[in-house]
């Protein structure tokens, strides 16, 4: 039997009577994406009496493809798998159908279960297999602020790996709402690419999957990019969002620029105030352990302030503030009379105020701890289950000087499901709280992404496990309208990329890929595809020359957590002090485009060495590059923007010239007049 095709002016589809996708060829360039065909174009985990996954494949499964006009769709009537007493035809329907939408293939996918003994756990539709870009080519993937991997056939995972419990590590797989912070990813070359996203606003969970097919050579390795979804299906139907997947022309910003337009229809990034947008950085402080040792004081805070400030850092952070101490009897959140009470912890904040600074309360808001008073009365009931019942928990242990503590505790941090009323009530009195003490900003630890765990707690108010974050973007923003009716100039904040979590924050502490320089990291993904949030730096540690100069450029803002949160920025040596001072005043005095402009990575300018790392900004007057030079040697200052003008550069220590010194870093402005 002849294959079906479905063809278009951009793009031909072609899929086997099997059910195998064999081509997905661009037409304006000819390249067919599928270059090993016939491979699984769908998988699906079932639940059963005795078994919590049953694997689904094609292999053995009857089907049908038909074309219904310009559409098809393969259907499955009754699902079958592989079972301890012999193979198992279970009452479950699937159907994955496609059509073209201009140079994209849009795939739906439809679930009925008709057997009361079934639950559908996982749909993997559709796979998109076989696929073997150029060894010059990339895979750009949405871990954290972004992630790029050259040549993913040969670099994802080893042939020479011993399976662990029988099952490849060769794949990258992270949730969304979670690590995962777009819905999309691609394979990607300088001049076209394949993208591939998930157009699902609705926050249930999804896994973004990549993962490499071992051939029987090197040769005939490929790669499998799909998006895997959790609907949790009882008896009754479900439909997954549309999965666009489009081969077209342009580079990985093409693809980011796509994403955008969808994103656009139902994400709207907040606006700062002004302090936030021009905000170079801040610096956090731990108060008391979380074992119980104090660090600060109350007393103390002014004089943090008055170390951040010596470099031109206003804003502090408070962690580790309450009687608890820091990762410890959450969310019991009230000042700690050790410290010096309420009346010491508003005092202090207000000094802190009337020297020109500002003070930020920590407020962990997807967690807590079985020690806390709010555990005791609601933890057993607001906790997130897994598949076997059990609560679902992160170990988070502060060593300190011991050995016992990492050796021989496992401090458990206990996920809240934020569909529980109980949660967000707690969480918005929080808020109030905290504003009630004064703060400038309020920190809700978590809340704008990691971690996107499903939840099987079946007494929960969400329908399916898929569905326990769904309400994070609204608990964010409850708490964000009490900031803001108490004043505008309010910030809230937060931990973790999300390009949806994000909304209801003014900035946040990243954690992960792309906030670094080298490597696999590639924050180019997020702040070029969303650069209106204001990200910082992951911890800066100490005198980290390089971070803070890979910052600049990124448009990082400045997160020092010296000694790991426990020093203030005085414990760095007091050359660095003065160097990250004259940084902060080069960054501060060309704030517009650098800190108040929008990130465009490396439009409208062109580097002809390719030793230096530059990024240019637009406002709507000004066009800015900044340059970084990350080697040992004096590198000449070969960039010129796109019509061909050479700027005029100035660094810490005024002008510079033809060449930027090692480890140097320069800002060009001109006039936007030009169009650049």
């Amino acid at each position: 039997m002849s294959n079906f095709v479905l063809q278009n002016e951009h793009l031909r589809l072609e899929m086997s009577a099997e059910g195998a996708l064999t081509e997905l060829t661009c037409l304006a360039t000819g390249t067919n994406h599928v270059r090993v065909p016939g491979l699984d174009l769908w998988r699906v985990i079932l639940q059963d009496e005795v078994s919590l996954v049953n694997l689904v494949t094609p292999a053995n499964q009857p089907c049908e493809v038909v074309q219904e006009g310009e559409r098809l769709v393969l259907t499955v009537p009754r699902l079958a798998y592989r079972a301890h007493d012999g193979l198992r035809i279970v009452e479950v329907t699937m159907r994955l159908t496609v059509a073209l939408d201009g140079d994209a293939s849009r795939w739906v996918t439809e679930v009925e279960n008709r057997d009361p003994a079934i639950r559908v756990m996982e749909v993997w539709a559709p796979m998109i297999n076989g696929v073997r870009p150029p060894a010059d080519w990339a895979l750009y993937y949405p871990q954290d602020c972004g992630l790029r991997m050259a040549d993913p056939v040969s670099n994802l995972g080893d042939r020479g790996q011993m399976f662990r419990f029988g099952v490849t590590n060769a794949y990258l797989r992270e949730l969304y709402p979670g690590k995962a912070s777009m819905q999309w990813m691609g394979v990607y070359g300088a001049q076209e690419g394949l993208y591939c996203c998930s157009e699902d606003p609705s926050l249930q969970t999804t896994c973004l999957n990549v993962e490499r097919n071992f051939g029987e050579t090197p040769a005939g390795d490929s790669l499998q990019i799909c998006f895997i979804k959790y609907p949790g299906q009882r008896v009754g139907r479900w439909t997954a969002a549309p999965v666009v997947v489009a081969p077209h022309t342009g580079d990985w910003h093409a693809g980011a620029m796509r994403y955008r337009a969808w994103a656009d229809g139902w994400i709207t990034p907040s606006t700062p105030p002004a302090w936030v947008q021009g905000l170079p950085g801040l610096q956090d402080t731990i108060l008391r352990e979380q074992y119980g040792a104090l660090v600060y004081s109350y007393d103390d805070i002014p004089m943090l302030h008055d170390a951040a400030a010596e470099v031109g850092i206003e804003l502090v952070k408070l962690t580790g503030w309450h009687p608890g101490g820091h990762d410890n009897r959450y969310p019991d959140y009230v000042p700690d009379e050790a410290q010096g009470g309420r009346a010491g912890l508003m005092e202090n904040i207000r000094a802190v105020q009337q020297a020109g600074g500002k003070v930020m309360l920590y407020l962990q808001a997807t967690q807590m701890t079985r020690n806390s008073e709010f555990y005791r009365e609601h933890g057993e009931q607001v906790s997130m289950r897994d598949p076997y019942g059990d609560e679902l928990a992160d170990t988070f242990t502060w060593p300190g000087p011991s050995t016992l503590l990492p050796l021989s505790a496992q401090h458990r941090l206990i996920n809240a499901c934020l569909s529980m009323p109980e949660w967000q009530q707690a969480m918005t009195q929080r808020t109030r709280e905290l504003l009630e003490l004064g703060a400038d900003c309020i920190y809700l630890d978590r809340l704008a992404g990691y971690p996107g765990y499903l939840c099987f707690n079946d007494d929960h108010p969400h329908a399916r496990p898929c569905e326990a974050y769904v309400d994070r973007v609204q608990l964010g923003m409850d708490c964000r309208a009490l900031a803001k009716a108490a004043s505008p100039e309010l910030a809230l904040a937060s931990e973790y990329i999300n390009d949806a979590g994000l909304q209801p924050f003014d900035f946040t502490i990243p954690y992960g890929f792309g906030v670094h320089y080298g490597g696999r990291n590639f924050g180019e993904l997020f702040r070029y595809t969303f650069p209106e949030y204001i990200i910082t730096t992951q911890y800066l540690n100490g005198a980290e020359y390089e971070r803070v100069h890979f910052a600049l450029v990124m448009g990082f803002r400045l997160f020092f957590a010296v000694n790991w949160q426990h020093a203030p920025i005085s414990h760095t040596p007091p050359e660095f002090r003065a160097h990250a001072c004259k940084l902060i005043d080069l960054w501060t005095a060309h704030a517009d485009p650098f800190l108040l402009g929008r990130f465009v990575d490396t439009e409208g300018m062109h580097c002809n060495n390719s030793a230096l790392f530059a990024k240019a900004y637009r406002s709507e007057d000004r066009y800015g590059i900044a340059v970084w030079n990350p080697t040992p040697e004096p590198q000449p200052l070969a960039i010129t923007t796109n019509d061909g003008r050479r700027l005029d550069w100035v660094g810490i220590d005024g002008l510079v010239g033809e060449n930027l010194p090692a480890q140097g870093v320069a800002f060009g402005v001109i006039s936007r007049e030009g169009g650049a």
